[in-house]
């Protein structure tokens, strides 16, 4: 079993992300590949998945919709606290 990632390592993957993201990534338990398998769909790599195009499910897909959501997590980012 492999442990979940840290905030360091989450961007060191996916790059200028907002603090918030990293925050809902940390706390998806993501590990490595479903880090990369929600970065190659939001690339539009899907076609590296394979022809059979598998949807993505569980901690890939929460990954992906947390990166999908840049907009809305700006704005958590700059709410006041």
């Amino acid at each position: 079993m492999t442990r979940p990632l840290n905030a360091s390592e989450i961007r060191h993957l996916c790059g200028d992300i907002l603090d918030s993201q990293v925050e809902a990534i940390v706390a998806s338990g993501a590990e490595i590949a479903d880090i990369e398998t929600a970065l190659a769909y939001a690339a539009g790599m899907d076609d590296a998945m394979g022809e059979a195009r598998i949807p993505l499910a569980g901690r890939a897909a929460a990954v992906f919709e947390i990166i999908a959501a840049g907009e809305e997590y700006a704005e958590e980012d700059r709410a006041p606290r």
